[in-house]
Order: C-alpha cells, then sequence, then structure tokens
C-alpha cells in the first residue's frame, strides 16, 4: 500500500514539475541585422534563463573595470610629487602615445601605471619596450578599463 503511494506520488511530482517551466522563443531573424542572410533559426530556452541572462548582462555593462595588470614607472611622496607624476605622465604620453597613462594618488603616494593588460604576459612583454626609458617599471595588478572590440 505504501509503495503505490509512493508511485503515485513520483508521478505527480514529475508530471507538475516538468509542466512549471515557461519556455521564451525568439526569432534569430529579430536579432541580425536586416542585411544578414540567414535561414529562420528559433531558440526555445527556459524563461527563468532568460531572466538569468539578461541580470548578468545589466551587470556586465554596470561595471566600468576588469581585473588586469598595469606598468607602473613612476612612485613618488612629498613635495613636487604631483608634479612629478604630471610630468612622467606627459613625458610618457609623448613617447608611447598608444598606450594610456593614468596618475593615482594613495595617501601620501603618487603613483602613475600604464596601460592596459588582460594578461601578465601582455604586461611583460610591453614592459621589454619602455624598460631602456623606464628601468624601474615594474607589473602591478589593477583594475583596467575594458579593452576596444
Amino acid at each position: 500500500m505504501k509503495l503505490k503511494y509512493f508511485h503515485v506520488l513520483i508521478v505527480l511530482f514529475t508530471y507538475f514539475s516538468a509542466n512549471s517551466q515557461t519556455y521564451s522563443y525568439y526569432n534569430i531573424n529579430d536579432i541580425l541585422p536586416a542585411n544578414a542572410q540567414t535561414r529562420a533559426i528559433v531558440i526555445k530556452q527556459a524563461k527563468m534563463l532568460t531572466n538569468t541572462l539578461e541580470i548578468e548582462r545589466n551587470q556586465n555593462q554596470a561595471q566600468k573595470s576588469i581585473p588586469g595588470y598595469r606598468i607602473q614607472i613612476f612612485f613618488a611622496t612629498g613635495r613636487g610629487a604631483k608634479e612629478g607624476a604630471e610630468a612622467r605622465v606627459e613625458s610618457f604620453s609623448e613617447e608611447f602615445p598608444e598606450i594610456g597613462a593614468y596618475i593615482s594618488y594613495f595617501a601620501p603616494y603618487f603613483k602613475v601605471y600604464v596601460g592596459n593588460f588582460r594578461t601578465k604576459r601582455e604586461a611583460a612583454s610591453y614592459r621589454l619596450k619602455i624598460l631602456h626609458k623606464y628601468p624601474d617599471a615594474w607589473i602591478v595588478k589593477d583594475q583596467i578599463e575594458w579593452p576596444e572590440l
């Protein structure tokens, strides 16, 4: 008798859990540009997945930076540190205009960082290029700007 109730419970549970999912339907032609030549593809996915992806996309758009590496080329404190940092940024930008330079101030230190590198290998490669001009340059972890696509 208990086994019979157990089987009925399993059947009911399976039925209700299978019917509780709702699906979103997307037509690929709504997503692609008008001039793209494709056949109609329909993507079927659970509504919960659609909501989760939307939340993830909104969080990513709100995030202004990502973890990465930069090269520190200046570090000073005291009188004239700010002016020294500004001068270092200006001289670096003249010599290497393709890479951004950033001043940061963590009391009482002024620091100058250059570059937005996703990997330490990228940063190390660029460090070798500037080492002749900035022998005290070293790689640091930092929050970097999103790379251009």
